[in-house]
C-alpha cells in the first residue's frame, strides 16, 4: 500500500514542469491542429486527481486558449473589412507574451491568472 502512495507522489519540480507544460500548449498547436487546446485539456485530465496545482494552472491555460480562439475567430472576422490583419498580428504577440511569462511562473512554482480569460472552465 505504501508504494502504491509513494507512485502517485510528484515532487515540487514535476508539479512545475507539467504545469509549465500545460501553459506551452501553444506550441502543441503549432505542430497538430487545435493541440493548444487538446495539450492542457490532456494535461488537466491525467493529473486532476493529483495535483491540485498542476489542475489549476491547467484549468487555466486551457481558459486562455480557449479565449484566444474566439479572438482569433473574431478578428478573423474582421479581415473582411480589412481591419482584421493588424488585429491578428497584435492577438499573436499577446498570445505568445503571455504563454511566456505564464509559462515563467508555472515552472517557478506561482500561481499566473491571465488578465483577460473568459473563465469558461471552473
Amino acid at each position: 500500500m505504501e508504494n502504491s502512495n509513494l507512485m502517485n507522489s510528484m515532487s515540487e519540480s514535476e508539479e512545475n514542469n507539467w504545469a509549465l507544460f500545460s501553459h506551452l500548449g501553444i506550441l502543441g498547436g503549432m505542430v497538430v491542429p487545435f493541440g493548444n487546446i487538446l495539450m492542457p485539456l490532456m494535461i488537466w485530465q491525467i493529473n486532476k486527481d493529483k495535483s491540485e496545482y498542476i489542475t489549476e494552472h491547467a484549468k487555466e491555460a486551457l481558459n486562455f486558449q480557449l479565449t484566444m480562439l474566439i479572438i482569433y475567430f473574431g478578428c478573423a472576422l474582421m479581415c473582411l473589412i480589412l481591419i482584421g490583419f493588424p488585429m491578428l498580428v497584435i492577438a499573436g504577440i499577446i498570445h505568445i507574451v503571455f504563454t511566456i511569462i505564464a509559462a515563467t511562473k508555472a515552472s517557478s512554482g506561482e500561481y499566473y491568472d491571465y488578465p483577460f480569460n473568459f473563465r469558461l472552465i471552473s
